[in-house]
């Protein structure tokens, strides 16, 4: 059965509930916005702006306030947005980040507990669990810092770390992503948290990082030139093969499937048309497209 959480039309988020014999039904209503679940349907988490602002996490027991998350005036890092959160793949701890004075704080709380550890104090913070540790990885600035939940025990993994991207993990935990700047390039490198770091390829521009779920296949969208957020391809590194292109842009945005067999994009709106457009690519090269404000129909190529 699969649960999603989508923005109300007036205002708060709708979860809904689909199954293959009643489809999708309305399963409750949340107060806030930029829901985050908790794994093992361990509820709800949103972010709550009025006044003031707070972070709730709802489960079936009833709504609690996530400790460390409140401002009072409300602070916000962007229109409407005061927090941005996680959780870890247990479903035990939370790791949001909050306003603070004139940065952003990183901070975690483990659910049952009344207190929060704030990690770091820097502007922009981009973090990123990864999976089956206690280890949380955060962007920020030029520095790449892994930071344990439990202890609070942190380790600097570059100090030449670039771009505004959320380092990429591995699913299982055994390599970590991120990219480099030297001499005009922009080098993708990989590690282990306790091992050293390898250069495994380099482009002229940004880049942005993700892993293939069930494999160490790291796949790298390139941007169309140093200063853009549109990406003209991206490309897997499958090891001595060096990289192989899978998709052709431009594309604003990339994501695989959590088991790996499918990819989805986001494309642009064009000059010409102003309409943007979503497609799907599998393993064995196929694609679709559909229109995101437009009534054409989904349109199957090869």
């Amino acid at each position: 059965m699969t649960t999603v959480a989508t923005a109300g039309q007036a205002s708060g988020v709708i979860v809904r509930r689909f199954d293959e014999t009643a489809g999708w039904t309305d399963e409750h209503r949340l107060e806030g916005g930029w829901p985050t679940a908790s794994p093992g349907n361990g509820g709800w988490t949103t972010s709550v702006v009025d006044l003031e602002t707070r972070l709730e996490h709802t489960t079936r027991e009833g709504a609690l306030e996530v400790p460390g998350a409140d401002t009072r005036p409300a602070a916000l890092i962007g229109p409407r947005l005061a927090h941005y959160a996680a959780w870890a793949g247990d479903g035990d701890v939370l790791c949001y980040v909050v306003p603070d004075g004139q940065a952003l704080s990183l901070r975690t709380w483990r659910r049952g507990e009344t207190g929060f550890r704030t990690h770091l104090s820097a502007s922009p913070l981009f973090p990123a669990w990864v999976p089956g540790t206690s280890q949380l990885l955060c962007h920020h600035g030029a520095s790449l810092t892994a930071f344990d939940a439990v202890s609070g025990d942190q380790r600097m993994l570059s100090a030449t770390a670039t771009g505004f991207r959320t380092p990429a993990v591995r699913d299982d935990g055994g390599s970590i992503a991120w990219a480099e700047v030297d001499a005009g390039q922009v080098h993708v490198m990989t590690s282990t948290l306790q091992g050293e770091s390898a250069r495994e390829a380099s482009f002229p521009n940004g880049v942005a990082l993700g892993f293939r779920p069930g494999s160490g296949e790291l796949t790298v969208a390139v941007a169309t030139s140093p200063e853009s957020g549109i990406f003209g391809e991206v490309v897997t590194l499958a090891g001595e093969e060096g990289a192989r292109r899978l998709v052709k842009g431009p594309l604003a945005a990339f994501w695989w499937a959590p088991n790996g067999e499918r990819s989805s994009r986001s494309i642009p709106p064009t000059a010409v048309t102003g309409v943007s457009r979503r497609g799907c690519t599998t393993r064995g090269g196929g694609s679709w497209v559909r229109w995101s404000r437009s009534s054409r129909p989904e349109t199957p190529r090869r």
